[in-house]
């Protein structure tokens, strides 16, 4: 059985050792890093200055060096970091040299041609907080390299469905630290690591695998940490807010991905109250939610007199008759006519209770008295008939008319007046009863009106006004 715990193994590889000549060690380079591990990431005290240790990442891929700092002492700490194939050095502030040695490789030589058999760290001594970068390499001779001093490496290969997840790896029992995402691939020592991937909206997977050959893979299914929720309410067209977020979702909708857990949605819709429900989102599920909102408003009909102006809260709403639906509240109604004072009304309005308003404009009269010379005359005002001459008309809306007067035989006769509120207005005319007329035709013939002789023509007669015959 492969010692990779949820990984497939699809490979062994063997490392063969290496032949190498006297086995020298050298330092290939030594750079300071701009990285903040001494300083933030993994920092350790300086056990006598109290400050953070620098840090001296030495690159190697051997095991079983020995390191020491003259004078100083030991260093405060030695750290094997596999998966990185560095051994990480934590001086006291200050050092300024390096003893490196190995029981099979021998010691650092220099090739300054020093004879101390230190590593001077060049330009000057090791500051707190900062890391640094020596690569050190075997090198030259004859001699057998025995397979078991070199570190054994090999793939690993990390994928996810769906891919894009956050890959966090760490030796033994240290910390996982990030190292890519997925689909991932790596070369790392053999040893016993523990891992986890991450993605947003989906649960962190966990694992662990032992790596003793060239290739290890494996593929991981995410369990989605999100669901939905659809939405309905009763009337449609409701605006739905999720967790105080307006996204402009209006009733019938179906959510997108929602992070599972519990939301506060509210409903609103116009002339309704609005609405609030929690809602649990699940893993993988859609969460139905109906709501029912309740009626805030009711119809209110305003009935006045035909052409009299309706208007609710200053806005017109029409003539004569309007019906509309108002949410609760009061409301100023008003009616306007011409010649009429405006009426108003204030009403309340209760949910689902109809009502209907009869209001109607007051109307404001004058008075007009009229007679006429001859008496009987008819009186005709804005097409109505107001009986004859003479006439006294009470209740007549202010304003200004034409008042017609005719009788049989007279002249017809128009008078322009102005009614004023509680004021009579007087009309006294004569209505001309005839005109005179020059008649002529055959000289010494008999004229004739309405079968009566009243000269011979040529002559000029007077004649009322009206239809004659000869």
């Amino acid at each position: 059985m492969l010692n990779f715990r949820y990984f497939f193994c699809v490979a062994v590889c063997v490392l063969m050792g290496v032949l190498s000549a006297e086995a020298d060690l050298r330092v290939k380079s030594f750079s300071e890093l701009t990285d903040l591990d001494a300083r933030v990431i993994e920092p350790k005290k300086d056990s006598k200055t109290g400050k953070n240790c620098p840090i001296v990442k030495v690159v190697t891929t051997y095991d079983g060096f020995h390191f020491d700092i003259g004078a100083m002492g030991a260093p405060e700490a030695v750290v094997y970091k596999k998966e990185l194939g560095e051994i990480w050095l934590y001086l006291p502030v200050k050092t300024a040299k390096l003893r490196i040695s190995h029981p099979k490789y021998g010691q650092f030589i220099d090739d300054s041609n020093t004879t101390d058999g230190y590593f001077w760290f060049p330009n000057a001594r090791l500051q707190s907080s900062t890391s640094y970068r020596l690569v050190l390499e075997v090198s030259r001779g004859t001699i057998e390299v025995d397979d078991e001093d070199r570190v054994k490496t090999g793939f690993v290969i990390i994928d996810s469905e769906p891919q894009g997840a956050d890959v966090y790896v760490g030796v033994e029992d240290a910390k996982p630290e990030y190292v890519g995402q997925t689909p991932f691939q790596k070369m790392y020592p053999y040893g016993h690591y523990t891992f986890y991937l991450q993605k947003n909206m989906y649960h962190r997977f966990d694992g662990v695998f032992d790596l003793n050959q060239a290739r290890l893979q494996g593929s991981f299914p995410l369990k989605p940490a999100f669901g939905r929720m659809h939405v309905t309410s009763t009337p449609t067209g409701a605006r739905v807010v999720i967790d105080g977020v307006d996204g402009e979702f209006v009733t019938p909708f179906t959510s997108g991905n929602l992070k599972s857990g519990e939301y506060t949605m509210r409903i609103t819709h116009d002339k309704y109250s609005p609405a609030v429900r929690q809602v649990t989102v699940s893993d993988s599920a859609t969460a139905e939610v109906n709501v029912v909102l309740s009626a805030n408003f009711a119809p209110i009909t305003v009935n006045t007199l035909p052409g009299a102006q309706i208007s609710i809260n200053e806005v017109v709403a029409g003539t004569g008759s309007v019906t509309q639906e108002l949410t609760e509240g009061i409301y100023n109604v008003k009616v306007t006519l011409a010649h009429h004072r405006p009426a108003t009304k204030q009403v309340e309005v209760v949910a689902n209770q109809p009502q209907t308003v009869e209001l109607n404009p007051t109307p404001i009269y004058g008075s007009l008295v009229i007679m006429t010379t001859p008496y009987d005359a008819d009186v005709t005002i804005g097409g109505k008939d107001y009986g004859k001459t003479p006439v006294n008309i009470e209740k007549l809306l202010i304003g200004d008319y034409d008042v017609v007067l005719s009788k049989p035989g007279c002249a017809t006769v128009t008078k322009h007046i102005t009614i004023a509120e509680k004021q009579t207005a007087n009309i006294e005319t004569t209505l001309p009863q005839g005109c005179r007329v020059n008649f002529s035709g055959t000289d010494g013939a008999t004229l004739k009106i309405d079968g009566v002789a009243v000269g011979t023509l040529p002559c000029s007669q007077e004649v009322a006004f009206g239809s004659h015959t000869g």
